[in-house]
Parts: C-alpha cells; sequence; structure tokens
C-alpha cells in the first residue's frame, strides 16, 4: 500500500490537547470502519486498572448495524478490530502488558486520511515507564465490503520481545470482537472447526458465521492474517463471549531486534 500525503495530519493530542478524534474510512453502501487513535479517559478500564488503549477499529458496520463490540463488560479490554499481546517483555523481564493495558501507555502521533475516504495511515508508540519502546504503523484500507490492514512493529529499544498469553490458550495478535459471538460457527479449509480452550489449526483464512436468527447486518465474516509475508495457521476461537484471534506469535515470546521491522498483514471480507 503506498503511502498517503500527510497534508490532512491530525496532529496527536500532547498533554494539554485534546483526545484525536476518531477517523472513518470506507463506503456509504459498504463497509465503514470507525479508526480510534486514542481512546480517552473509559471508567470501565479505569476501574478495571487499565490505561486507555489506542489504534483500534471500533465500530466495524454494514448499512443494517454494527458488527464488533467494544469494552464489553465480560472482557473489558476487547475493542473492536484491535491488536495486542499479554507479555511485553524488556530484557527478558515482563514490563507491561498491550492486552490489558497496564504498565503502558499508547501515544498517538499522528492520523492521516486519503481525499477519497477509504485509506489511512497512522503512527503510535508504546511508553513503558516513561521511555518509548515501540513505534507502530499501520495502513489500512476499505474497498467495498473488504477491510486490509499493514501493521509495522519497530522497537524503539533493546531486548524488547512479545509473546500472547502465557498459558495453554496462547492469544495474541491480530483479534475481532464480533457482535453475538457466542453464537458464531468457523470454517476453515472448506470444513469445520470446532473452538478449543488452545489454538486450533483452522489454516490460513477463517470463515466466521452466526447461528440462524441470529441479528446480525451480514451473512458472514471472513479473516486472514499474515506474519512477515507468511500465512498465519493456527488460532483462538470461541463460541462464547470472546474474541476471535489469529495467534501471533503464541505463548512463547519472540524477540524484536534493533533496526528491524515486524509486519502483520490482515485481509477481512464481510459477506452481505
Amino acid at each position: 500500500m503506498r503511502c498517503l500525503p500527510f497534508s490532512s495530519l491530525l496532529l496527536a493530542a500532547s498533554a494539554a490537547a485534546a483526545t484525536p478524534a476518531p477517523v472513518s474510512i470506507g463506503t456509504a453502501r459498504g463497509l465503514q470502519a470507525l479508526f480510534v487513535a486514542e481512546a480517552g479517559e473509559v471508567e470501565v478500564l479505569e476501574k478495571a486498572g487499565a490505561n486507555p488503549p489506542g489504534h483500534y477499529f471500533h465500530p466495524l458496520s454494514m448499512p443494517g448495524g454494527p458488527l464488533t463490540e467494544l469494552f464489553p463488560a465480560d472482557h473489558v479490554h476487547h475493542r473492536g478490530l484491535f491488536w495486542a499481546w499479554r507479555q511485553v517483555l524488556v530484557d527478558g523481564k515482563p514490563a507491561a502488558n498491550s492486552w490489558l493495558m497496564t504498565g503502558l501507555k499508547f501515544r498517538s502521533m499522528g492520523v492521516s486520511r486519503s481525499h477519497d475516504g477509504t485509506r489511512l495511515e497512522a503512527v503510535g508508540r508504546w511508553r513503558v515507564d516513561g521511555d518509548e519502546v515501540l513505534e507502530e504503523r499501520l495502513s489500512a484500507r476499505v474497498t467495498g465490503t473488504t477491510m486490509t490492514l499493514d501493521l509495522g512493529l519497530t522497537p524503539l529499544v533493546p531486548g524488547l520481545s512479545l509473546g500472547g498469553s502465557p498459558d495453554d490458550k496462547g492469544y495474541g495478535g491480530l483479534s475481532l470482537r464480533l457482535v453475538h459471538s457466542d453464537r458464531l460457527r468457523f470454517e476453515g479449509g472448506g470444513r469445520v472447526v470446532a473452538p478449543a480452550v488452545g489454538p486450533v489449526a483452522a489454516g490460513p483464512d477463517v470463515r466466521m458465521t452466526w447461528d440462524a436468527g441470529t441479528p446480525v447486518p451480514v451473512v458472514a465474516v471472513r479473516m486472514a492474517c499474515t506474519a512477515d509475508g507468511a500465512p498465519v495457521t493456527m488460532w483462538v476461537l470461541r463460541r462464547e463471549h470472546s474474541m476471535q484471534n489469529c495467534v501471533w506469535p503464541g505463548p512463547q515470546p519472540v524477540s524484536l531486534p534493533m533496526g528491524r521491522t515486524v509486519r502483520l498483514g490482515l485481509k477481512l471480507v464481510v459477506e452481505p
């Protein structure tokens, strides 16, 4: 995806400025995605001891209504379409948790949107103990009922590692909290995929549908992810009030070497 001119740059909020306004991309008759650069103060997160998150999309919606949920009571840290990790380590020691937004503060550095309103680029940074440790560079595009993301993660300090939940669940990375997630069914590689406690091998593309009679504005949502260009084939799938996650890197943390950017990709296709 080519870079957009930053002539319409929306400057990130400083300590004395207001929270940046959300930015919408998409088309009136297709998929709409509202990008939140910084959430600002959210009471339900404050009660959970969490810092305000940034760089997520909510709502994803179609003309018939929303497809995602934000800060639901069962998992207040879920935030529409988002990316996060339970383990943020520096020199092998736990430093923060970007999933629960503890020990870490997110700062938007700016957002730009294309003139036709279908693409955006955004930059943000993670701050731990007053030090900036990682930079996110995001490119997103919505065309009709398809959304694509390219996310670059660049370490700003040596010894930085990311990992999913350090248990048999292993979730972490690109995640999607859909409406009525307790009524979802899953297919991968042309076969039915049963959700499980831990990651399941579902292939590079998962199709999600709802039980008959569920009040949703679409038939299905397809999701595919990549890590440094390679398909992600392990998934955490839930038929309960929860999110769906293409697992990267899993419970074992991976190092982010200085001078190198890890690239995560996502393609989301909505079937009206």
